[in-house]
């Protein structure tokens, strides 16, 4: 199956399932509904078949939340930009690995309201948590299907205008620089006490990586650091940095080894369907 093919599937379904929600009966209707992430950038993965994607983000005014997603839910609000999450739902549809984040616009509203300290704190959590950050980039690349209000246009064009603006930029900087040199001080410690912290030297490798694409500005999927941190690292003439991220991260590894490590967990998504 082609790349197209493939993504013409992803997209078919997704706007069958947002056509559903939108006109499903409820007391508060809903805001509108987009694509993000990588089916949102036409950049979904073909090798994994259409089984995993990231489809839709569904938009809410209501605050219920279904009983089997609470879990979720109440690990999303604590991180920022979340505290308005709703839930979200991962499912199975006809061959296709649903993600719908279901959110509402209370927090588009603070998105648009505490500008720039909206943009900036996420910057905390990095690289701990990059949930708050991937909702900003998504917001910026999503493809709008539904959007009566034009609510989320005017959101897109906002996060597309100021992702990287000076008043943004330079604070998520420094804030990443601060937990990145946290991070390095805790593990020079554990490591003084003979503890190996090789989960520390992952999340200096993810930190150090969104600080070179942010300084790039680019905007991202969550599956795509590795890829763009190649091609900015590459216009820099400083490849290295790719190289000693790939090496921290354990992906250098030979292609033929990495795809007998994934065998089994390729086997076992197709046996989960």
């Amino acid at each position: 199956m082609s790349d197209h093919s493939i993504i013409e599937r992803l997209e078919t379904l997704g706007r069958r399932l947002i056509a559903d929600q939108m006109k499903a009966p409820r007391a508060v209707p809903l805001v509108g509904a987009a694509f993000d992430g990588s089916l949102a950038t036409r950049r979904a993965w073909p090798h994994v078949g259409p089984r995993f994607h990231d489809l839709p983000r569904v938009l809410r005014s209501s605050p219920r939340i279904p009983r089997r997603c609470l879990r979720i839910a109440s690990i999303t609000r604590k991180v920022p930009l979340a505290r308005h999450n709703l839930f979200v739902e991962l499912r199975f549809i006809e061959g296709a690995f649903v993600n719908m984040h279901c959110k509402s616009k209370e927090s588009l509203e603070a998105l648009h309201d505490d500008y720039p300290n909206s943009f900036i704190e996420s910057a905390d959590w990095v690289p701990g948590d990059l949930e708050s950050t991937h909702f900003i980039d998504g917001l910026a690349i999503m493809n709008i299907v539904e959007d009566p209000e034009g609510y989320l246009a005017k959101t897109k064009a906002l996060v597309g205008q100021r992702r990287f603006a000076p008043e943004v930029l330079r604070p998520r900087l420094e804030r990443m620089a601060t937990s990145g040199d946290r991070i390095l001080r805790e593990s020079r410690a554990k490591l003084a006490d003979g503890d190996l912290p090789v989960s520390a030297a992952h999340d200096l490798a993810r930190c150090a990586a969104q600080m070179w694409l942010e300084s790039h500005s680019r905007i991202y999927s969550k599956k795509e650091q590795d890829a763009l941190l190649a091609e900015v690292t590459l216009e820099a003439k400083a490849p290295r940095v790719h190289e000693l991220y790939r090496a921290t991260l354990g992906l250098d590894v030979e292609p033929a080894r990495l795809k007998s490590i994934l065998g089994p967990i390729s086997e076992y998504g197709i046996a989960s369907i």
